[in-house]
């Protein structure tokens, strides 16, 4: 069955490089627990997947995204991956309250490579919205 979801990187440039915020998301995690993953979720019935993002964001992490912007959609597995990217300040983590993950952390591309605990899904996504923000 296929499933929509609304997935939000909030990013920042820093001496030159791409840094991509991203999720550890709980232990206790129903989907991937004690992995790295972008922000976001699944639409409900009847939601868009912007609708999803916004509520997803503030659900997540009580903040209210503004002037985010549309990359588009990624094909992983049964699910399509609805991706929104927003430039933030380097202070980010100051201005987000987390609900659900075990924290938030910048990632430059060479760190998203050797991650681990990062979907191999989710670096190729990655890897593109980097390479399109250069």
């Amino acid at each position: 069955m296929r499933r929509d979801c609304a997935s939000f990187i909030p990013y920042m440039k820093f001496q030159n490089e791409i840094w991509v915020h991203l999720e550890r998301r709980s232990k206790s995690a129903e989907r991937l627990p004690d992995f790295f993953g972008m922000w976001g979720g699944g639409t409900k019935v009847g939601e868009t997947h912007e609708q999803a993002l916004v509520r997803e964001v503030q659900e997540e992490m009580s903040f209210k995204p503004v002037g985010y912007k549309y990359v588009g959609p990624y094909q992983v597995g049964e699910s399509i991956k609805h991706i929104y990217i927003l430039e933030v300040a380097s202070d980010f983590d100051k201005h987000i309250v987390l609900t659900e993950a075990q924290f938030g952390k910048f990632f430059n591309l060479e760190m998203i490579e050797a991650e681990k605990e990062l979907r191999e899904d989710d670096k190729v996504i990655l890897r593109d919205v980097i390479n399109k923000l250069k």
